[in-house]
């Protein structure tokens, strides 16, 4: 009698589903697994909202599972039928030195070494995460497009190409990749910023409405130069002009929550989010 393994049938749908998901490293993953939003500590106060977090995707593991980290560096390997949204990003590709170069370089003698390696030493791979010290010290994980340079089965630790330097340091944020630092490992959801200037432009659309009906001209023509002229700052979080402060009589307009503090590059701005 024939006898099915059930368990083998589950790991080959796993595999095959979260290969189909075409994911992207960096790509954002909503979540819908109870039991793995309390592992790592999610809820109302790190998700804003209390919505399902996002996680950034990191790789498909041999076992079908999907390996996944918050913005503060944990990993978690959840099950490809609970993820139930996805946010696209474009990967951070970088030049990165495998596993096998780097073993060769540290057996050459000390005096040949201090030469720097060819481009024959680097090869192309997506950064996964970094780790970040309290100086500002970056430590970069990668995955090699080139499955057979991932000799170590987990993200490894590479020295980057000094041209890439420059870009994983401009990258190494919250808002776009996991950053480990120990002063700080909170369970932030991946997807923070991402609605900021969705909810800015809905709040002056809102706002310009509303003085408008109210024959308010003033504040309804300062809401319309800045809803024509505002530029979005680089997390997506817009900052309402002084103009706006001054002249925006009964601001915010109703329909929006009440005034956050949003920091940004060491300063705050002020947001609304709509109700």
């Amino acid at each position: 009698m024939c006898q099915i393994n059930l368990s083998r049938i589950g790991k080959m749908v796993s595999i095959s589903l979260a290969t189909a998901l075409g994911l992207r490293p960096l790509d954002r993953i909503q979540i819908n697994n109870r039991r793995t939003i309390n592992e790592l500590w999610f809820d109302q106060r790190t998700t804003g909202s209390g919505e399902l977090p996002f996680l950034f995707f990191q790789r498909v593991l041999a076992d079908g599972q999907i390996e996944a980290r918050h913005a503060g560096g944990c990993a978690v390997s959840i099950d490809p039928l609970g993820i139930c949204d996805i946010l696209p990003a474009e990967p951070v590709k970088v030049r990165a030195m495998p596993e096998s170069v780097f073993l060769q370089r540290l057996k050459v003698v000390r005096g040949e070494r201090r030469c720097p390696p060819g481009p024959e030493c680097f090869h192309a791979a997506s950064v996964l995460f970094v780790s970040k010290d309290r100086w500002g010290g970056l430590e970069t994980y990668v995955w090699f497009d080139d499955v057979a340079l991932n000799t170590t089965g987990k993200p490894w630790m590479a020295p980057i190409h000094t041209d890439d330097r420059e870009l994983v340091r401009q990258k190494a944020r919250r808002t776009c990749m996991p950053v480990q630092n120990r002063l700080n490992a909170s369970a932030y959801s991946a997807d923070a910023g991402c609605t900021r200037e969705a909810d800015y432009s809905r709040a002056i659309a809102a706002g310009f409405i509303a003085t408008s009906l109210r024959g308010q001209s003033e504040s309804a023509q300062t809401l319309a130069s800045v809803a024509g002229g505002v530029k979005p700052l680089k997390d997506g979080v817009a900052k309402l002009s002084k103009a706006l402060n001054n002249k925006g009589a009964d601001w915010p307009p109703r329909g929006c929550g009440d005034v956050q503090r949003v920091r940004q590059n060491g300063g705050s701005s002020r947001t609304w989010v709509s109700q």
